[in-house]
């Protein structure tokens, strides 16, 4: 099946800490659904990762190129993490109109309260491990990163779970335990969601 014949065309935001499985749940949606869903490639200033492709992963910009689009008021929501920018742009929302598709954002819980009070009223949904050990165990199998730098995810992971699962923050919590669940369940919603 390529679509999913939404009647809304509201944003589903993704969110929920590092290595909960938000890329792999976006990856397979688009794959399964190539026709329903566009992905809403954020803009950041962080340097690229080696196995990273500019407008795939990120739009890869200088600190003066994402100030200029602030001062233009070209994004919808921006954050400062960890010493960079990252925000969504409007014309990436504005593609996915254009193509008659569902927009998925992966955005952390900064972007994610700033999306919510916009007036493009998004479908909120939180991923989360079955386990904080199981979420540690991921970010490490990664070896891309330093020990202080994992454990800084770490410790914000915690947070961002904490927050995650609080009542009324998100319009559904899914935990990952099984990537094909987490998707079905993940399509569940977007269909109680898109199709009232």
């Amino acid at each position: 099946m390529s679509e999913l014949n939404l009647e809304l065309k509201r944003p589903i935001v993704i969110c929920g800490p590092s290595g909960c499985g938000k890329s792999t749940c976006i990856r397979m949606l688009i794959n399964r659904y190539p026709n329903s869903f566009r992905y809403c490639v954020s803009h950041t200033t962080r340097p690229r990762r080696p196995d990273e492709i500019h407008t795939r992963d990120y739009n890869f910009v200088s600190k003066e190129e994402f100030d200029e689009a602030i001062n233009k008021d070209e994004f919808i929501e921006y954050v400062m993490f960890s010493g960079h920018y990252y925000g969504t742009s409007k014309a990436e929302l504005k593609k996915a109109e254009l193509e008659k598709r569902v927009c998925l954002m992966d955005v952390d819980i900064q972007g994610v309260e700033k999306l919510q009070k916009t007036n493009i009223n998004p479908v909120c949904i939180f991923i989360r491990p079955r386990s904080f050990a199981i979420l540690e165990k991921r970010l490490r199998s990664r070896s891309t990163e330093s020990e202080d730098r994992i454990l800084q995810r770490l410790a914000v992971a915690h947070q961002e779970m904490q927050y995650g699962i609080s009542e009324g923050k998100f319009d559904a919590v899914i935990v990952n335990d099984n990537a094909d669940k987490m998707v079905q369940e993940v399509v569940d919603v977007i269909r109680q969601k898109l199709s009232s």
